[in-house]
């Protein structure tokens, strides 16, 4: 293959008198800068071509052929998205493919910026821990940050999440609390005490002084709607409030709802995915029972 070389470089374990530029011609081959960076935690050989990337170990034998980065990582998502995180390695990539949907977001909390992004992860993919993390970041910015879910009943365990994480910093908002404990709620969160709110549908409406992110769980959820008068869909209602208060809101779910899937795949929304769960736990078992032969 005829590239010119604009780079290479070494890191590895071995001591510091390894010859790097040995290691690197034996490994890609003669003709090619070496330069040993500060950091020799891993042992890898890097070689960085025009438009092309070598990526390869010094004790592996030559004759790999060099892939295009949008090939790479195009087949590092397929294998993803086809092998669940039992290995090692798998789960390594798995964490990484996390951390990086939490920084797309972080950036937007970071620049004030209006944003709609569809997080669509299996079950047990982590979409709490993203809610958690993106959280912390509004809190460290001194702003506050809304989460909503479709029932009551998914309310208490989120909020021993939250309060285990924010202490006395979250309210929870929802119809089943006493009209009294709702308006002592309301109250913390309109003077500022309780700057994190987690809620259903009704607390969209919640009084946060200075809104900095918005997640829904569950955005399929049929509940989000309002069947009395007046009517509204809490999920588009959040939408609309992250658009005029200019903040990012995230709306997760394992089974997006048709709309904001479509949304996402034309480009209106952005779309990120989480296929596995981390640390190698297999994905439950799914059987199709056909229930006219079910007597």
């Amino acid at each position: 293959m005829s590239a010119r070389v604009a780079a290479a470089a070494v890191t590895t374990a071995r001591p510091a008198s390894v010859n790097w530029a040995r290691v690197v011609r034996r490994s890609v081959g003669w003709g090619t800068r070496a330069t040993r960076p500060s950091d020799s935690s891993r042992s890898m050989v890097l070689v960085t071509l025009v438009g092309w990337t070598w990526s390869r170990s010094p004790i592996f034998p030559r004759g790999r052929e060099p892939v295009r980065l949008k090939d790479r990582r195009a087949r590092a998502s397929k294998r993803l998205k086809t092998r669940p995180c039992g290995s090692r390695a798998a789960s390594i990539r798995c964490r990484r493919i996390w951390w990086a949907r939490v920084i797309e977001v972080a950036a937007d909390i970071r620049a004030e910026s209006y944003s709609v992004t569809l997080l669509h992860g299996v079950t047990g993919s982590g979409k709490t821990e993203v809610y958690l993390r993106l959280t912390a970041e509004v809190l460290g910015r001194g702003r506050g940050a809304l989460s909503l879910v479709p029932e009551i009943g998914l309310t208490p365990q989120l909020l021993d999440r939250f309060r285990s994480r924010f202490g006395d910093r979250v309210a929870c908002l929802h119809s089943a609390y006493p009209e009294k404990r709702r308006a002592s709620e309301w109250r913390r969160v309109r003077s500022g005490e309780a700057p994190v709110v987690l809620g259903t549908r009704s607390a969209v409406y919640a009084p946060l002084p200075e809104i900095g992110f918005i997640a829904v769980d569950e955005e399929h959820d049929a509940s989000y709607k309002q069947d009395d008068a007046p009517r509204y869909n809490g999920r588009d209602t959040a939408i609309v409030r992250a658009r005029r208060a200019g903040v990012p809101i995230l709306l997760g779910s394992a089974t997006p709802s048709l709309e904001s899937y479509t949304r996402a795949v034309g480009g209106s929304y952005r779309l990120m995915e989480l296929p596995a769960r981390p640390g190698g736990r297999p994905l439950p078992e799914v059987r199709l029972v056909d229930l006219r032969r079910e007597k």
